[in-house]
């Protein structure tokens, strides 16, 4: 039997032809998986070449953007998007970004590319989401904050400030009524300056804005300040605090930090039967300094606990009574403890009440 001859790196030609055909129905299959993919796509789908000519649309291409296949086909992608610059093709972020239907409407989209070989030839996908709305809401939040932050917290200030006044005297000795009066009304403005602070510091949280100031403090300094703030602002005359803690050292936002607790430990007096006492604790564990608020409350039910450090959300009192407020506070104390690179948590059953923790780095 006659052998094959061989090529200059010794393989026959029998085994090249054999590696091509199956190179070929490889290319193939890839080609007929990436059609199917791009078929079935939930989203718009633009294929486009490195030229940026669009090659391929999918089904919800085509209703998104009401051109057919073929109106589409080798035209630049700027057809699609009028935008000065194409260099958000060059991003494999998401980017948002005015897009135009063949009826001329512009509508925001979203936009998200990934590059992919066939063939030996580079192409791009780039998945298309009509965002309008979203956008539409997320401006109309924006304006609302404006607004929180400048109309209204503006005069509550002003409000507290000339309450402050008359309650120390300055235009005048107040009686017994009056000083009640000034006093209800502190606490009132007060509050309704804790929900705007609360609304505006949760909108900071969204968007990943908070800033931290970190420094030398101690898991004592932290604990002692936060219930010194409780106390002062008015706890249950029936309530008590109790607290076991060193005083070791770690760096972090110490206002933060307290921040955290005062919400903790405010709510874990919300939360407690009258005479009840409420324990904080905190030390360092390892490389993290560990804080928690212990109470003897109702608890959480398990189909709950992954709910309540969510923005807006709010867990029913005894009775069926709602808590006032926003529904952020648990919300805000997450995003500062992650600021820190932290955790938090919460063990808890119904009826037995509930213990939250939260940890974060000493360094």
């Amino acid at each position: 039997m006659n052998e094959m001859p061989c090529d200059s790196s010794g393989f026959h030609k029998g085994d090249c032809l054999r590696e091509l055909e199956a190179l070929k129905r490889s290319t193939e299959q890839l080609t007929s998986r990436v059609r199917k993919f791009i078929t079935a796509f939930p989203l718009a789908l633009l294929v486009i070449d490195k030229e940026e000519r669009i090659l391929a649309v999918n089904e919800r291409g085509v209703e998104t953007f009401e051109y057919r296949p073929r109106e589409l086909a080798q035209q630049h992608v700027s057809l699609l998007f009028p935008v000065n610059e194409s260099a958000w093709l060059g991003s494999l972020e998401p980017a948002t970004l005015p897009a135009r239907r063949k009826s001329g409407e512009e509508f925001m989209a979203e936009v998200l590319v990934n590059r992919l070989e066939l063939d030996g030839v580079e192409q791009i996908f780039v998945s298309v989401q009509d965002v309008t709305e979203k956008h539409r809401l997320s401006q109309l939040r924006g304006n609302l904050i404006a607004m929180v932050s400048h109309d209204i917290r503006g005069p509550l200030t002003a409000v507290e400030m000339g309450l402050d006044m008359i309650g120390k005297g300055f235009y005048g000795p107040l009686d017994d009524s009056g000083k009640t009066v000034v006093d209800t009304s502190m606490r009132a403005v007060s509050y309704l300056l804790c929900l705007v602070s609360n609304l505006l510091e949760s909108e900071s949280a969204e968007v990943g804005e908070i800033e931290f100031v970190k420094q030398e403090t101690s898991v004592g300094r932290i604990i002692e300040r936060a219930i010194d703030s409780v106390t002062g602002a008015g706890a249950k005359p029936s309530s008590s605090i109790e607290s076991e803690f060193t005083n070791d050292v770690l760096i972090a936002d110490e206002n933060r930090l307290v921040q955290v607790l005062i919400n903790l430990i405010g709510n874990a007096l919300k939360y407690s039967p009258e005479g009840a006492s409420v324990h904080v604790r905190g030390g360092i564990i390892g490389l993290e300094a560990q804080f928690e608020v212990i109470d003897l409350g109702p608890g959480i039910p398990e189909e709950k606990k992954h709910l309540i450090f969510n923005r807006f959300r709010q867990l029913d009192q005894p009775g069926g009574l709602k808590r006032r407020g926003f529904g952020l506070g648990l919300f805000i104390c997450k995003a500062l403890v992650d600021g820190h690179g932290g955790k938090i948590w919460v063990e808890s059953e119904p009826g037995k009440g509930s213990r939250f923790k939260f940890t974060v780095p000493i360094r």
